[in-house]
């Protein structure tokens, strides 16, 4: 059994990375015989209340017609407490050899949750101990956040000139993550093979991201006044 842990609280950057590790493990497999998504829609049962039974049933289902199945638990964040994501743990100690399992720790969507529970470190251990490979989704703060936004770009179908990039940071701010919309939005207009422009971000990119607070702060403090004035819009709401 192959193990994917997939955590983060941003749900395109969620989605993209649950695509991307369902066609790792489809690969040219049928995806009709193979894949099994299950979303919180799943597990709520006939009094309101989330339960993981439908989870073990699907990973403990053998394959029919096919070498191997695919499992995708989404919103697993409905399971935050050690009675509800117990039988869970259990499952990941004795898997069934024939299932793939993608365990999604994302924030649920209905009824809507305000704040993300964290993963439990019990969670987190028993996938390890199973093998499996964590795969965490938030862009990163600080100084390796340029280094990452820049990465998506180069990943792309099409080719973003210097210009480009420095539009794309612009244009985002501290908003990165909408930065796997706007290359998808970009490729589709372009197409492969493409090179982009700063014209192109203005044009296909959206609005401007917003920005921390203290960047206005520290932009008066050195008496930049371009920089400010590029600023001050994206903290009026």
């Amino acid at each position: 059994m192959v193990v994917r842990l997939i955590v983060g609280d941003d749900p395109v950057l969620i989605g993209e990375a649950v695509t991307s590790v369902i066609d790792d493990l489809i690969g040219d497999g049928d995806r009709s015989l193979m894949l099994e998504l299950l979303t919180e829609m799943d597990y709520r049962n006939d009094d309101g209340l989330w339960e993981s039974a439908k989870v073990l049933d699907a990973a403990r289902t053998p394959p029919f017609l096919t070498e191997r199945r695919v499992v995708v638990v989404r919103h697993m964040s409905r399971f935050s407490r050690k009675d509800e994501y117990g039988p869970i743990l259990d499952l990941l100690g004795g898997p069934l050899d024939t299932t793939d399992l993608v365990l999604v720790w994302e924030r649920g969507i209905e009824p809507k949750v305000d704040r993300m529970p964290a993963l439990p470190k019990a969670v987190k251990e028993a996938a390890e101990l199973a093998g499996a490979e964590v795969v965490q989704t938030a862009a990163p703060k600080g100084k390796a956040a340029g280094d990452w936004l820049r990465g998506q770009l180069a990943c792309s179908t099409i080719h973003f000139d210097r210009s480009a990039v420095s539009a794309v940071e612009q244009l985002l701010g501290e908003d990165r993550s909408r930065v796997v919309g706007l290359v998808r939005t970009i490729e589709g207009a372009l197409g492969e093979g493409a090179i982009a422009t700063a014209a192109d971000v203005a044009t296909f990119g959206g609005e401007k991201g917003s920005t921390v607070p203290w960047a206005l702060d520290d932009a008066v403090d050195k008496g930049d006044v371009a920089a400010a004035l590029a600023i001050l819009p994206r903290l009026i709401p």
